[in-house]
């Protein structure tokens, strides 16, 4: 999978030449409705390339940050999992104050000038521009008088909750210690990567402040995982506080958590 930034083809400094099927969203974790909108384009097939168009930072971060409740998923772990879906350019929009006030419409056509998108697939709820002003059906219309054709997805319905399933859905589940639900939401296992050192202790284990992890982590608890460091991996236990994250008897290069749906405690 090729990362190209959305700076560098706006510049013309690269082009993509051929043609594309894009799936366009913020993606910051991918749970079962960013998978579907994912394979949506990458099973439109007529000699176009899948590719995912997405937003870093998340625009909320932005925008809203008191509304912002942190990553799902790293970006590292968003790029595991895009390519081993098939995706193959990822377009990467940095987002800031500046281009939060670029209008829709205006967005959507540098997207058809800077690229030749074939297909562009969006979920319902989808929103672009300043003040998020342009929605999907605006955006499947306006592309559509340009010829290029706009799926836009319905929503994934969680079949136990009865609910659309989302971020904010599987934020709270998280913060709840509730890995059951998370897990089936996501399709996966909640994985968190270590983008920095821990500090070791006497007692033999690494304690990580959540304040300078990436992710959200879930709420206090004694957890089941999987740890990886280095080329290894092992299972064991992770201990969650209001402030922290501890691994006992764990290794220096430990550098990703799975977490396992079963056998925690929530305290």
């Amino acid at each position: 999978m090729k990362v190209v930034g959305w700076d560098v083809l706006t510049t013309r400094s690269m082009r993509i030449l051929e043609p594309l099927s894009v799936a366009l969203g913020v993606f910051d974790g991918l749970h079962r409705g960013h998978q579907a909108l994912i394979k949506h384009a990458c099973e439109y097939g007529d000699g176009a390339a899948a590719a995912v168009l997405t937003f870093i930072p998340n625009p909320k971060k932005v925008v809203a940050p008191w509304k912002y409740g942190g990553n799902l998923d790293s970006y590292r772990l968003r790029l595991e999992l895009m390519e081993a879906a098939g995706v193959e350019y990822l377009i990467v929009v940095g987002f800031t104050e500046a281009f939060a006030r670029v209008p829709g419409r205006r967005f959507l056509d540098e997207l058809k000038r800077t690229v030749d998108p074939k297909l562009v697939v969006v979920g319902q709820s989808f929103r672009c521009g300043h003040k998020n002003s342009t929605d999907s059906g605006e955006l499947a219309t306006h592309l559509s008088r340009h010829g290029i054709r706009v799926d836009i997805i319905p929503p994934v319905v969680d079949n136990v909750l009865r609910e659309t399933i989302s971020s904010t859905g599987i934020r709270k589940a998280l913060l709840q210690g509730d890995l059951v639900t998370a897990e089936r939401l996501l399709g996966r296992n909640y994985a968190v990567d270590i983008v920095e050192p821990g500090t070791a202790s006497s007692k033999h284990e690494l304690r990580f402040a959540k304040a300078k992890l990436d992710q959200l982590i879930p709420g206090p608890g004694h957890y089941s995982a999987r740890l990886h460091f280095g080329d290894a991996e092992a299972d064991g236990v992770v201990i969650t506080t209001e402030d922290s994250l501890i691994v006992p008897n764990a290794a220096k290069e430990l550098h990703r958590i799975t977490f396992y749906a079963n056998n925690t405690q929530k305290e």
